[in-house]
């Protein structure tokens, strides 16, 4: 049966003897069935709804629900709530419960997490082999002994409200041998009333038994309260009442924990959370402590009953709340956590009031097979351990890539372990064994070119068998490695005629790095000879400095991709300022790239040199010598103050550096994009009119004056298509800084992607004498875009 009416019919429990007051509640004076059985409250329910009076049907429903009859008590509380009889959250939770039990749901379901159901028990259970028809529950186990709380006495009176007899002790040996209360225990445990559940301390000196007030209270209802006995001297005291007693309220369901002098019960006093609270009292020896609230940790707005313990301490007790699986449910209170029992303990049934035989074994009881008021008790039996343990990890992940993260060093501390560990190829650390109880840790990471991180969590997830903590650690931002993907390019500056000043040869056998140090080492040459500022050769070196970090920074990005399976293409332009020849100026421009080519191929032993052989890597290279130098940089030797040591001059002297990454369409996909890269659109083949490849003349390519926009003009020379705006605004800034064009980033197309052209043109025929120039100098794969 249940061992707790709904809180719409008094809070009454399997032990209350009362007779049931209806009217008090739902019906006129004249209605007044206090004392008959439900059944027959249930037809006057019924009557008074087929009379037409609607305000009845959730009364009904209640006493379908208390009978078990969860199908039609399910019907009857919809269409108390499409009526708007269903007022509290008692009368929402049984509509919940009747819900669960027919597998069908109700505008109150929700699951808030009020308990944790994610433990995991290898549990046998099976009905135990001397359960009456009558009822049968709170099991205690003491001494060998098996003492439950029954109504099988037939030969007792009879409680009107269940039919079934009033409730008694009764003993068993050897699991299914019925014995007699064994000497040595109060002779009268047993009485005329309802006697039940009990406990007794271990050594057998102290007894709590429930029994029921045999006066009424104000809402004519027999309230329970506890009796306990004392033995001294071998002799038992008469029963006395336990201090919390009152006709008003109930007070029940004892357990006395022998480790602190602690009993543990249930009452609806007033001053709780709702319902039934469980309260503690201690014993002296003599007396009793004020009783004491669990707090609402425990206690809830519903039901919390029968409490008792585990083997290792840790409270045990039932509930119905709204959010159990169905009914009564038991609940392990363990480290602040509600954890609810896992199936077959708990069922759509009510399944309450257990006892530990041993730490592996025990008893409950459950109305899972029969109905109404007849719980029976099953034997369990655990196969492993009650509380499994489980290994916890620390897993340490790249903030951007969610690549795992080795050799971090994490230092940690919690209350079930602190140390210190390194993580493992995949990211991993080892931080303690134990229940799924979640501790916060405390994490100090750090790792090179990450930043040095302190967290604390405890949002372990559950793995395969493991419980892992994710974090996730930034990486150090390397300003060159910033300033320089959103530029797009680099520039590499070199002196006077270097390297190999005066030759003839386009090639040369010294790599930048020398041909840098060299440059350095000419500062103050500049400082003293130069018509610049000294503030102005301060910001060129600067810049000088910051290039070879550039450069640093590139071949270390580049292998790093290519160890990813990427294929780049790294493309130069090379310049020299206008004081020698155009020829010489040419060949030096090509020596100069040269220099930077040697660079790269014998960067960190020759690293990148399997990606160049298998042709990963590739590089391109325009040489423009001093074609594209600006008109006012001094081409006189007479006064080499302005031609050789001035910024301007100097600042024509350079290697331009950009990238492009050659498998991006492959490694993207139909909609990713791959960062820090340049990637062409080919001109699409099925619209001649908007590609022309006959050859023009071969003049320079048109310029569009900086304040015009490419909508003005009929005509674009397109030289890149990008998925992102700021990747083509990187190819349109890198455009105007090498070769001083208007390049400017198109509006987007209906692909998605955005265009760059280099140049603008009112006509077809200066679009198509600009292409072939283009197409030689800047962009092989140009193509002409027409409004």
């Amino acid at each position: 049966m249940k061992t707790i009416f709904p809180k719409y019919l008094m809070l009454l429990l399997i032990l209350s003897g009362f007779s049931w007051n209806v009217g008090a509640q739902y019906m006129t004076a004249t209605d007044n069935i206090a004392g008959l059985d439900l059944d027959q409250v249930k037809r006057q329910y019924e009557r008074a709804i087929q009379r037409g009076d609607s305000s009845y049907t959730i009364h009904f429903a209640e006493a379908l629900y208390m009978q078990s009859e969860f199908e039609r008590a399910f019907e009857m509380y919809k269409i108390a709530d499409q009526l708007g009889l269903i007022v509290n959250k008692y009368q929402q939770r049984d509509f919940v419960h009747a819900g669960r039990r027919v597998g069908k749901e109700t505008p109150y379901t929700e699951d808030t997490g009020y308990f944790d159901r994610s433990w995991d028990l290898d549990v046998k259970v099976s009905a135990f082999c001397s359960n009456s028809p009558r009822e049968d529950f709170a099991p205690f186990y003491w001494k060998d002994l098996l003492f439950i709380t029954s109504s099988r006495n037939m030969s007792g009176r009879q409680y009107e409200f269940t039919q079934n007899p009033f409730l008694n002790v009764h003993t068993f040996i050897h699991d299914c041998i019925s014995a007699k209360i064994p000497d040595g225990l109060p002779e009268d445990i047993n009485t005329e009333n309802h006697d039940g559940p009990i406990a007794i301390s271990e050594d057998g000196n102290l007894l709590i038994i429930t029994r029921n007030h045999t006066k009424k209270s104000s809402d004519n209802i027999y309230n329970l309260y506890m009796h306990y006995y004392v033995r001294t001297n071998n002799k038992w005291s008469k029963a006395k009442t336990f201090p919390l007693a009152d006709k008003e309220f109930s007070v029940q369901h004892p357990y006395y924990a022998d480790e602190d002098s602690t009993l543990y019960f249930s009452s609806n006093v007033d001053g709780g959370h709702g319902g039934f609270d469980i309260y503690k009292s201690t014993w002296d020896g003599s007396r009793w402590s004020k009783p004491v609230n669990l707090g609402p940790e425990v206690n809830s707005h519903y039901d919390e009953v029968f409490p008792s313990m585990a083997p290792w301490g840790d409270l045990i007790y039932a509930s119905n709340h709204m959010e159990t699986t169905g009914g009564l449910d038991l609940v392990l209170f363990k480290d602040t956590i509600r954890h609810l029992f896992p199936a077959p303990f708990n069922t759509l049934h009510d399944d309450f009031s257990i006892t530990f035989k041993n730490e592996s074994s025990g008893y409950f009881a459950s109305n899972r097979d029969v109905q109404g008021f007849n719980d029976d008790i099953y034997v369990f039996e655990i196969i492993g351990p009650f509380w499994p343990e489980y290994d916890f990890y620390v897993e340490v992940i790249d903030d951007e890539t969610h690549e795992p993260l080795e050799n971090v060093q994490a230092v940690f501390s919690s209350k079930p372990a602190e140390g210190e560990l390194f993580t493992s190829e995949e990211g991993l650390g080892f931080l303690h064994s134990g229940d799924r109880t979640f501790f916060d840790y405390h994490f100090q990471l750090s790792k090179e070119g990450y930043q040095d991180k302190g967290v604390v969590s405890d949002s372990f997830v559950k793995r395969d068998d493991r419980f892992i903590l994710t974090l996730k650690m930034k990486r150090v931002v390397d300003p060159i490695e910033e300033e320089t993907l959103a530029q797009g390019y680099f520039e590499l500056y070199f002196d006077n005629d270097r390297p190999d000043p005066r030759s003839t040869s386009p090639s040369t056998q010294l790599s930048y790095q020398q041909t840098f140090h060299a440059y350095m080492l000419r500062k103050d040459d500049y400082y003293r000879n130069s018509a610049s500022s000294r503030e102005e050769l301060d910001a060129f070196f600067q810049d000088v400095e910051k290039g070879m970090e550039q450069l640093q920074w590139l071949v270390r990005y580049i292998k790093e991709e290519m160890e990813e399976s990427r294929e780049y293409t790294i493309i130069f332009t090379s310049h020299a300022s206008p004081l020698a020849s155009s020829e010489y100026n040419l060949i030096l421009s090509q020596r100069r790239f040269v220099s930077v080519e040697n660079f790269i191929q014998r960067w960190d032993n020759r690293s990148l040199q399997r990606f160049i052989d298998t042709g990963k890597l590739d590089y391109e290279n325009n040489p423009f010598g001093e074609s594209q130098a600006r008109s006012e940089v001094s081409s006189d030797r007479q006064e080499p103050a302005r031609s050789i040591y001035s910024v301007e001059a100097a600042r024509e002297r350079k290697v331009t550096v950009t990238w492009r990454r050659n498998d991006a369409e492959k490694d993207m996909g139909d909609t990713g994009s791959a960062p820090a890269m340049q990637r062409t659109e080919q001109p699409p083949q099925s619209q001649p009119d908007q590609q022309f490849t006959t050859p023009g003349p071969q003049n320079d390519p048109g310029e569009a004056q900086p304040d015009e926009t490419p909508s003005q003009k009929a005509y674009h020379v397109i030289v890149g298509s990008y998925t992102t705006q700021q990747e083509a605004q990187n190819e349109a800034n890198r455009l105007r800084n090498l070769y001083s064009t208007g390049a400017a980033v198109l509006p987007m197309a209906e692909n998605g992607r955005y265009r760059v052209s280099y140049g603008s043109y009112p006509g077809r025929q200066d679009a198509e004498a600009a292409l072939r120039s283009i197409r030689n100098n800047v962009r092989a794969d140009a193509w002409i875009l027409a409004d």
